[in-house]
């Protein structure tokens, strides 16, 4: 449960990382 919540939130973190540098290349 614990590792699910941390997963989940490490991908929402690495989503808001990624969309922006995409959008700058």
């Amino acid at each position: 449960m614990f590792t699910n919540n941390v997963n989940k939130i490490d991908t929402s973190m690495l989503i808001s990382v990624v969309i922006p540098v995409y959008k700058i290349e």
